[in-house]
């Protein structure tokens, strides 16, 4: 499995989200992130897509494994980060402190809040915010921890 990768300090991005060239992306924060923009995600993706009956008939250990394989989500956590994936760009974020909120993350991404649909797949749930009214207090309660997957899907 072959992964290049380029490592940034805190990045500022406006949409489209991920579009601007690294060096344009840094800028000073505080806040204290390493994002690190993976090219190569072959074998990482689980080959199986047929979700639904294992949904219904199995008990499930780890949702993060219907999106990432069991590797992935072991390195992840070792390595403590997160993946963030938008469209076809993925990136893996540090969180140096184990533990970070949405909004924080979203903040330290696009150094503005988002106002689109935000999905965040952990080990024993699948939590998103509201497609049909924007409430940014919601971000602020739902934690992104080592290993999980934070989806930033588009606006209506």
């Amino acid at each position: 499995m072959l992964y290049i990768v380029m490592s940034l300090t805190i990045i500022s991005v406006f949409p489209p989200l991920f579009s601007q060239t690294s060096k344009d992306r840094i800028s000073n924060t505080s806040t204290n992130l390493t994002v690190t923009t993976v090219t190569n995600m072959e074998g990482d993706w689980p080959s199986n897509n047929n979700i639904i009956p294992i949904l219904r008939k199995n008990r499930i250990n780890d949702l993060r494994h219907f999106f990432i394989s069991s590797n992935k989500v072991n390195e992840l956590v070792t390595q403590t980060n997160c993946l963030v994936i938008e469209h076809n760009t993925t990136l893996e974020v540090s969180i140096p402190d184990g533990v970070i909120t949405l909004d924080k993350l979203i903040y330290a991404l696009f150094r503005h809040k988002y106002d689109g649909q935000l999905r965040v797949v952990h080990r024993d749930s699948i939590v998103q915010t509201p497609i049909v009214e924007y409430n940014p207090s919601l971000q602020t309660v739902i934690s992104v921890d080592p290993g999980d997957i934070v989806i930033i899907l588009g606006h209506d």
